[in-house]
């Protein structure tokens, strides 16, 4: 009888653990993915600034011309 408990106990503990594992693993997940995003946003953001320093520079040469 203890020894079947035991064997119960254990399982029991060991599915939750299981699930706390599902979890983290999905909460990485979202988390990776915010953070691509993120990069994405600050490439896309520093690209943007380039090119619109490069427009604003042609512009400025132009108008001297």
């Amino acid at each position: 009888n203890e020894a079947d408990r035991l064997q119960r106990a254990i399982a029991t503990h060991v599915d939750m653990i299981n699930c706390n594992f599902g979890t983290l693993n999905s909460s990485t997940e979202g988390i990776i993915k915010v953070t691509e995003l993120q990069n994405a946003l600050v490439s896309k953001a520093n690209a943007s600034s380039e090119r619109l320093a490069n427009d604003l520079e042609d512009i400025r040469n132009y108008i001297t011309i």
